[in-house]
């Protein structure tokens, strides 16, 4: 019915809404109670009900009539029994405004038989528009009073107000946070509080211990901004400064109370006040505990959630020196690879259920290094030969990235530790569970679930990690699922990539499944769903859909004229759209949800539409295609998914993810969602990375500029170098946006200690070293890695004739160069002893720099000229190139013209060829060009770049096969101040 609902802004901008009405009460009107008492409440129900003409009433009595639950009917016995409120409960089934103006006076009236004062708030709202467009006050836009009573009457500028009572705020707050309701006022609201200003300033989360950004940043969060608001007020320290560990345990309470634990949120919230749960686990054992319950047993409550048991250090290091007994075999054979199930088995401990999770971390630790002492090189990853088996090279090379990684700290430290364990979800019906464990075994079961419609991001290799990272690390299993419900937008080329990125960034999926394979399946749900009157066929635009949502304004909502038709209307129309009936566009399947919700993903979704493309699996069998609303949770749990792993910006889907799995009486997963991971100087968004490539401004979707993975890999970016950056991010709940030159410092340093060393030059410039012989040669050993024998060594001539860089020589001395200059002395890499001989004047001195040369020598082909050295730089000026107010023009218009360099000319060392030949040895695809990786002294880390034509060098390692050779900048060497000024 329009013209009811709540402000759902307000959840976040109320104190300061409340001040400046409670400052405008008490000016206008001297004999209303004190703020605290009367005037917040009477804004409270302003607020709750759009302000002004919709009065708080209307929200009441619009519960009972259209939403009535048993929870609905609580809320009003509880406002009756602390406002003096009688309510009036009719059951109606109408749409006509009429009737409901109507039922309200009827309700009024029996209000005022109750003998409940009613006040007059009136607010002159276009005074308040002017105010907000101008600034100009004019006056306050509110009048106020409590004069005599007046008759109950359906006079739109009457605001029924129930008799001042203590604890009606709380009350009148809980009814707005838990039952979501949703503003139709919120353009007026929302130019108020501009005028105001600013934006409210998260005080409250500072007291419990948030970082100013973390509260801002929780402030901003819909969902968990009031509930968190909630708590704190709950454990009545919204004016007081508290334990930031008491603080945390607030925090966690409110961003993982589940819908079933929310009415006795305030219980818990106190428990936490009063120190009776003071660890996360604890926390979380309370949730699940008061979960569905009407009343808390309080002696149960202590005993499950291990109220007032306390684990010390000495319990700790002895249940660890026990367990330690029964493990001591497998964790001297495994060393350091062990540590995640060792911890896990620690952890499983009964006895250590409410123990410290740092304290058992540290314990581990400690007993870790007192068995085997501190790491060596056993616990360095050596890369094995070739195995002639496949399956078990691949195995050996997921077990290599995953122990360089220490991929186990991840998964049992933080967010990820607090996760359900198999069994523990609630269904709708507990045989359900009983079922799946039976199918399962209690086994850990993730998935990774692409759409097939893009090549995958650097966001991508955290969802990655995550899902392969948290199965690996109980012994479960991960799905690699394509979610191929779009075949408009999807191609082979992305499905080959997608599975091909996964291999290469070292996991390997228990099976590969597609969505698809179960649409005949979600087809059959589909019928039983509208048999449930729980789905309807709608032939409104899209347009008009968006309007029935409330528009682009998001004013009311309303049902289309579809939403009410005959269930069998519904099912003929669903067959004549799955039989080619309907064009594209003219019928859809919509979930009939809750249009209500102050969620929008309860607002009737989409369930099914016609797309008459065929399909890369099904091929043109289906002419109807599930979105992926529909798709994604009944996949999950057809494939017994325990942990259905999301980003954040799906938050709001997981209700209607369990709506859909509750009304299908399926299994139900647990959907949890992290932070994304983002990168400055960068976009990621499908559509925009195709306007690039087809303007030019890059190659093409693997173009190392951008931060596709393929594009990453291309770059030469080894990926346990992206693999072991996810794992130092760690995983919360908020996004991460960091800095392109962070991620490369990150890149540089693992490249530092895996790359072997080859000298180049860009710009040569040949010298003739006059006091050696013409025919003067020298085979030096030189290491790969200085001062690391271990990464082996090659040999390079040395002779009469060499090159170096241009940017090493200047014709005019300056005393701040260092390099060669007429007069001045420096030094060759690798042929120190042959210094002495060149520069024997007396008084010699060791040169102050040393600079890196390649030797002419046709004999020993050196040295090797290179086609082109690509230099890449960011590709956007701006850290963020969609921000309209930093780039007005566009994220096209701040492509950075300098991204790209192209060297022409460069030559570099024989030693190339010793990396290409170990390459063509141990490469098993041979496409693969961009693991030929090293630095070249002094400039930066470079890899082979795949528009290289190596001819047949990599069958039969033939030098003169190779046509073309080309490099790509990795990273650039980190360069120091001093060396700048000698540019």
């Amino acid at each position: 019915t329009p013209g009811y609902g709540s402000v759902v802004d307000a959840r976040i901008n109320l104190d300061q809404f409340m001040n400046y009405v409670g400052q405008t009460f008490e000016e206008k009107n001297k004999r209303v109670l004190p703020f605290s008492d009367v005037s917040n409440n009477e804004l409270m129900r302003s607020l709750v009900t759009g302000v002004g003409a919709h009065r708080f009433i209307d929200v009441c009595f619009y519960l009972i009539v259209h939403r009535l639950k048993p929870i609905d009917v609580e809320f009003m016995r509880l406002i009756s029994e602390k406002a003096n409120v009688v309510p009036v409960i009719c059951k109606v089934d109408t749409q006509s405004e009429k009737e409901v103006i109507d039922l309200k006076v009827h309700v009024l009236k029996t209000l005022k038989e109750q003998g409940v004062s009613i006040y007059t708030f009136r607010i002159d709202y276009d005074r308040l528009i002017h105010m907000a467009e101008t600034g100009q006050s004019g006056g306050p836009p509110f009048a106020v009073s409590n004069a005599t009573t007046k008759p109950a009457s359906d006079d739109k500028d009457d605001q029924i107000c129930f008799q001042p009572a203590r604890n009606e705020l709380p009350l009148l707050r809980r009814l707005v946070l838990e039952t979501q309701l949703t503003n139709i006022r919120q353009f007026t609201v929302k130019k108020f509080i501009n005028w105001r200003g600013k934006q409210p300033q998260p005080q409250q989360q500072q007291h419990i211990g948030l970082t100013e950004s973390k509260a801002k940043e929780t402030a901003r969060n819909r969902n968990l901004a009031p509930t968190l608001e909630r708590v704190i007020r709950a454990a009545d320290l919204q004016d007081k400064d508290t334990e930031k560990s008491t603080g945390a345990l607030l925090y966690h309470l409110a961003s993982t109370i589940t819908p079933g634990a929310a009415p006795h949120l305030d219980y818990i919230a106190r428990a936490i006040r009063d120190s009776k749960l003071t660890t996360s686990d604890q926390v979380s054992a309370a949730i699940k505990f008061v979960n569905g319950k009407q009343d808390i047993n309080e002696a149960a409550f202590n005993e499950e959630c291990g109220v007032g048991i306390v684990v010390t250090r000495e319990q700790v290091n002895k249940a660890v020196d026990t367990y330690t007994e029964t493990v001591t075999d497998k964790l001297i054979q495994d060393r350091y690879k062990f540590f995640g199930p060792f911890f896990a088995g620690v952890r499983n401990i009964p006895s250590l259920r409410w123990a410290n999770g740092g304290d058992i971390k540290e314990a581990v630790d400690a007993k870790m290094l007192e068995i085997l002492g501190p790491k060596d090189d056993r616990d360095i990853v050596v890369k094995k030969k070739k195995e002639t088996n496949p399956e078990v090279k691949e195995e050996t090379r997921v077990e290599e990235i995953a122990s360089v990684l220490k991929v186990p700290d991840m998964f049992f430290e933080g967010e990820l530790a607090r996760l359900h364990k198999p069994g523990e979800n609630p269904q709708i019906k507990p045989e359900l569970m009983g079922e799946h464990l039976k199918a399962t075994g209690g086994k850990y079961i993730t998935r990774f679930p692409p759409e097939p419609n893009g090549f995958l991001h650097i966001g991508h290799a955290k969802a990655i990690n995550i899902n392969f990272g948290l199965a690996k690390a109980h012994n479960g299993i991960c799905y690699l699922r394509y979610d191929d419900t779009n075949p408009e937008a999807e191609e082979e080329r992305y499905f080959s990539s997608i599975l091909e990125i996964v291999k290469w960034l070292g996991f390997t999926p228990t099976e590969v499944t597609y969505s698809s394979t179960h649409f005949q399946r979600l087809y059959e749900l589909a019928i039983e769903l509208t048999k449930k009157d729980k789905a309807y066929i709608c032939q409104c635009t899209p347009e008009e859909m968006q309007m029935h949502r409330g528009g682009p304004e998001r004013g009311p909502r309303s049902a289309c004229v579809h939403r009410n038709r005959p269930i069998q209307e519904s099912l003929e129309l669903f067959e004549k759209m799955k039989n080619g009936g309907f064009e594209e566009g003219e019928a859809t399947l919509r979930m009939k949800m809750d249009l209500e919700n102050g969620n929008p993903q309860f607002w009737d979704l989409v369930a099914y539409r016609v797309l008459k493309s065929p399909h890369h699996q099904t091929g043109s069998e289906w002419v109807i295609y599930p979105t992926y609303d529909y798709t994604h949770c009944l996949v999950d749990s057809f494939e017994n998914i325990t942990h259905s792993l999301c980003t954040v910006e799906f938050m709001q889907s997981r209700a209607s993810y369990y709506w859909l799995c509750d009304v299908l009486e399926v299994y139900k997963p647990v959907q949890w969602e992290y932070g994304r991971l983002n990168v400055s100087n960068t976009i990621l968004s499908k559509r925009k990375i195709a306007e690039l490539v087809k303007n030019g401004h890059v190659f093409d979707w693997d173009d190392p500029r951008l931060y596709t993975l393929p594009a990453i890999r291309r770059r030469g970016v080894p990926p346990q170098a992206i693999n072991n950056f996810v794992h130092t991010l760690g995983v919360t709940k908020s996004d991460t946006v960091i800095e392109n030159t962070k991620l490369d410092a990150f890149i540089r340093d693992y490249l530092n200690e895996t790359a072997p060393r080859l000298m180049g030059v860009f710009d040569p410039v040949k010298i003739v070293i006059e006091n050696l012989p013409e025919d003067h040669e020298q085979l030096l050993t030189v290491q790969n890695k200085p001062r690391d024998p271990s990464m082996g060594e090659h040999t390079i001539p040395f002779t009469r004739v060499v090159w170096i860089d241009g940017s090493d020589f200047r014709e005019v001395d300056d005393k701040d160069f260092f390099r060669l200059a007429p007069g001045k002395t420096v030094g060759l890499l690798n042929v120190i002893e042959l210094l002495a001989r060149y520069e024997n004047a007396p008084g010699f001195k060791r040169p102050k720099t040393y600079i890196q040369w390649v030797a002419e020598s046709p004999k020993h082909g050196s040295p090797v000229r290179l086609d082109e050295v690509r230099l890449f730089d960011r590709l956007f000026n701006h850290t963020n190139p969609q921000d309209r107010r930093d780039v007005p023009g566009g994220y096209l218009t701040d492509v950075n013209p300098n991204s790209l360099t192209i060297q022409k000319g460069a030559l570099i060392e024989i030693g190339l060829w010793d990396i290409m030949n170990r390459w063509a040895k141990e490469s098993e695809s041979k496409t693969d060009y961009e693991a030929m990786r090293f630095q070249m002294t002094r400039i930066g880390y470079f890899c082979v770049d795949k528009d290289s034509d190596l001819g047949n060098f990599k069958d039969k390692n033939n030098k003169d096969s190779v046509k073309k050779i080309i490099l790509n900048r990795t990273v650039p060497l980190q360069v120091s101040s001093t060396l700048r000024k000698q540019e």
